[in-house]
Formats: C-alpha cells, structure tokens, sequence
C-alpha cells in the first residue's frame, strides 16, 4: 500500500507540473491527492436467513443476530483528483479517481450467549467522483464544502470472521455474485486546510439481492442478502494534499509555528 500511494503522489507531482505549464495558473487548475480511513456504520445483519449455523470444537452451533450490536467498520481509500476552480476564488469543479475499501459488520450468537460470531464483509471498489467545492476565497486556507456524486465499480468482496472460541481470524474472499457489480454513491464533505471529511451515501447497496445461496440442508435456495438495507452510508475521514505551491508554503508555516510554541 506505501508504494501504492507514493506512485500517485509522483505521479501527482508531475501532473501537477504539465497542467501548470500549460495553463499558467496553478492557483485554480491543480491536482489534490486524499488518503484517510474508512468509517461505516450498520446496526442489522447483512443476510435475512434469520439464523446460521457454525462448526467449533464443541459440534454444530446455532447463532442468532445480536439486537444490540452497534456495527462499525473501518478500511481505506485513496484518491487522486483534478481541480478546475473559477477565479473568484468560491466555486469549483474537481474530477477524480478513487480506491475504496469499505465493509459492514454484524454480530450473532447462541441463544445462551455463551459463544459469538462476529462477521465483517469488505467491498474493494473503483470510483469516479465528480463535485462541485463552495468557499468564500478558499485558496489560502482550502476551506470549503462540497456536494456531487460517484460511479462506483465493485471489484471484489472479502469477509473475515472472529469468533470468541479462538483468537485467530478467518480472511475468505467471497463469490464475486454476491457482489452488485456498480453504484452510485452520493457524496457530501467538508475540507480546512489539510483535513477532510466526507459522507458517501451508497444507493441499493452493494450486496446482490438477486444471489441465491443453497441451504445447509443441500435442498432448499434462498436469496440471503433480499431484505439487506437500499443504502449504505460511510464517512471517510483523512487528508488532502494539493499538489501545487501552496502546500509547501503551509507546511514551512506549520514548521514556524512548531518552533515558536516548542522552543
């Protein structure tokens, strides 16, 4: 993943120089890089079956969903965007290319809660985001909000499973059918100086509500995932690194400032 990221900052860079030369004003045609942390919230469990079964040293369990368990999911993005801004200095255009890894989890467990399961399923996906930046003079301290949308393309989904008998965690990745293929996300966020933060609001989901799963029985088909949620919501929450001069002249004022109060 570090060699990942450092290709698209170099990348990035020189980028950044072709447009500059090009236009002249890297004030307002720029790239940005983001990277950050993942954060997803989903209070239910993702299948409707109802109840599963699980082997363990003691024989075949029963589990059952826990009501109670609040879901959160961590993971991961990183992205690369392009920024056209008008020369008043307040609205904005930004194109751009993501990776995103994202999950929700549920928690089950017997019905005499002795043992418990807890299930985590990850969506790896592509995503161009397109949106629109609002600020009053947001170049000196990139203070702005912004609102657009993503198409999103699913590329693989993973679950890990951790359970209370042992301290191990199963990592499978899982039939690429029970993944929807694409999304569209809509997307909502606010940016100061080098921090962001952004709502992506999935729509439909990204489970396959048509996937047929066959029954512990071998007989009988269900759909697991038919009455899953028609959204998921997760915040992402990291950096951005504009690519032109401003950068280095924030991080020069940051290292003064450090001096002062620490010296």
């Amino acid at each position: 993943m570090k060699k990942i990221y450092l290709t698209v900052i170099i990348i990035g860079f020189l980028f950044t120089s072709a447009f500059s030369q090009f236009g002249g004003n890297e004030e307002y045609r720029y790239l940005s890089i983001k990277a950050g942390f993942t954060n997803s919230f989903l209070d239910n469990q993702p299948d409707s079956i109802g109840s599963k079964f699980l082997k363990s040293p003691y024989g075949d369990m029963q589990l059952i969903p826990d009501e109670n368990y609040f879901g959160y999911t961590t993971g991961y993005y990183g992205s690369i965007h392009y920024n056209y801004d008008l020369e008043s200095g307040n609205v904005g255009v930004v194109f751009g290319a993501a990776y995103n890894s994202y999950g929700i989890s549920a928690k089950y467990h017997t019905p005499n809660e002795n043992y418990w399961l807890i299930e985590n399923q990850y969506v790896s996906n592509v995503s161009f985001p397109v949106y629109i930046k609002f600020g009053k003079d947001y170049y000196d301290k990139q203070f702005y909000i912004y609102a657009g949308g993503s198409y999103d393309m699913n590329l693989l989904l993973r679950q890990t499973e951790e359970v209370g008998w042992r301290t191990d965690i199963l990592n499978t990745e899982l039939d690429k059918n029970m993944l929807l293929k694409k999304n569209i996300s809509g997307i909502f966020g606010i940016n100061y100086m080098f921090l962001n933060i952004e709502a992506n609001y999935v729509f439909g989901g990204f489970l396959n509500k048509d996937y047929q799963l066959l029954l512990y029985d071998g007989q009988q088909t269900v759909k697991p995932y038919e009455l899953f949620p028609d959204k998921v919501l997760y915040i992402k929450a990291g950096l951005t690194i504009p690519l032109n001069s401003w950068t280095p002249r924030q991080i020069y004022s940051l290292e003064k400032w450090f001096r002062k109060v620490f010296k």
